[in-house]
């Protein structure tokens, strides 16, 4: 303890040095540490300025950003490409004598009725303008049904009175010559091709006089009317988006089916053949029912039902909404690639069932004239997908929601 009091200030200031060399070495060995953290961030801040600066990295920079952009300018061509299937109507487009084709928009049959009609006189201007639009599409495909009842009628009248003799006619009869018709002696023994026979049965030649006229039949109902045609009151939004919706799609079905026609009869008259561009000659013979499924918002298909199950699984969602749609016809064998093909041509329809048989023969064609070819009885079934980003405009409120449920089922129905 002497020692200790007789030397502590000695000592104490032994220890005070001692102390400071530790902190002092430990001080220095973090800031060590700290410098070189320091120097490592400066050399990479300057590697990427260096790198900045060097020629050979900015051009892979601006080439890099070029592909960039000619990628997204590519995709957005692609995108517009392809809507514009659904943003033009084929139905309406113009073709010059080169076939060359103009579109045309699509847009409701008259302004301020959808997605809200402006005034009810407006709603009503659209009911007339709907039936107009939908006398258009027997036009295009040129086409009816086979003899009326009256038309029958009439036709055996003149043909009695022709084999009468009786004069003042203005009717004249089908094939070679335009005298009565001399029956046969009964001392002729002859075989007689069956043109001949036909020529001579009145029905049968009433079929062809009709089936010359036209590049197909179709059936009466084949392509369904919208009630909105027949309704007294006002009609509805709903109404309204239903019967231009359905019309949009019956003027895909039909501008397809024509266009198959339309290219046999353009080859028929390039051969110097245009004498055979009727029905007996065209790929589609009969359109005996075009089908939509009532999946147009609370409804608003035709002739629907009986679809077959979809091997694709589609369905509506925030994108799109899916209707089926389906054809019915008599054709011949080699033209159902070219009605598909078409018809995928004229929007966003994939066929997912075809189902077909061999049409049951008419030898004396009384009522259709289908002419020589195989025919084939058709149902080709497609899903047609129509995207909101060009229709979502014309969507009522009301069916909004309705048409991004799987089948458009409303919850409120």
């Amino acid at each position: 303890m002497d020692l200790l009091k007789k030397y502590w200030r000695i000592i104490a200031f032994c220890l005070v040095c001692l102390g400071s060399l530790g902190m002092g070495g430990y001080f220095y060995m973090a800031g060590a540490e700290i410098t070189e953290k320091m120097q490592a961030i400066d050399r990479l801040k300057n590697s990427v300025v260096g790198a900045q600066r060097g020629a050979a990295n900015m051009s892979v920079i601006e080439a890099r950003a070029k592909e960039i952009a000619d990628t997204n300018a590519e995709f957005e061509e692609s995108m517009n490409a392809a809507l514009a299937m659904q943003r033009y109507n084929p139905f309406y487009e113009k073709v010059d004598e080169s076939g060359k084709r103009t579109p045309v928009l699509r847009a409701p049959l008259i302004p301020n009725v959808l997605p809200q009609p402006a005034s009810n006189a407006d709603a009503i201007s659209f009911r007339a303008k709907y039936i107009e639009a939908f006398a258009e599409l027997p036009r295009r495909l040129r086409a009816r049904d086979k003899a009326t009842p009256d038309e029958v009628k009439d036709f055996f009248e003149r043909w009695d009175a022709l084999k009468r003799g009786v004069q003042g006619t203005d009717w004249r009869p089908w094939g070679p010559g335009g005298g009565s018709v001399e029956p046969e002696a009964s001392d002729k023994k002859k075989e007689r091709s069956r043109a001949e026979i036909l020529r001579e049965y009145p029905r049968s030649r009433l079929a062809e006089e009709i089936a010359r006229k036209i590049y197909m039949y179709l059936d009466p109902g084949a392509i369904g009317r919208h009630y909105i045609a027949d309704k007294q009151d006002v009609p509805t939004e709903i109404d309204i988006w239903q019967a231009q919706m359905s019309l949009w799609i019956q003027q895909d079905m039909v501008t397809a089916i024509a266009r198959v026609n339309e290219k046999r009869a353009a080859e028929l008259e390039k051969a110097g053949q245009a004498d055979r561009a009727w029905v007996a000659y065209m790929p589609v013979k009969r359109l005996t029912k075009l089908c939509i499924e009532n999946r147009l918002g609370r409804g608003g298909g035709s002739n629907a039902g009986n679809f077959g199950v979809s091997f694709t699984q589609t369905n509506n969602d925030e994108k799109k909404f899916m209707v089926p749609v389906a054809l019915e016809m008599v054709v011949e064998e080699a033209a159902i690639p070219q009605i598909i093909d078409e018809v995928c041509r004229v929007g966003f329809y994939t066929p997912t069932n075809v189902h077909y048989e061999l049409a049951k023969p008419n030898p004396i064609q009384d009522d259709y004239v289908y002419g020589e070819s195989p025919i084939l009885e058709v149902r080709i079934e497609f899903e047609g997908y129509y995207f909101r980003k060009v229709f979502d405009e014309w969507i009522p409120k009301v069916l909004k929601d309705v048409l991004k449920n799987p089948d458009a089922k409303d919850p409120k129905a």
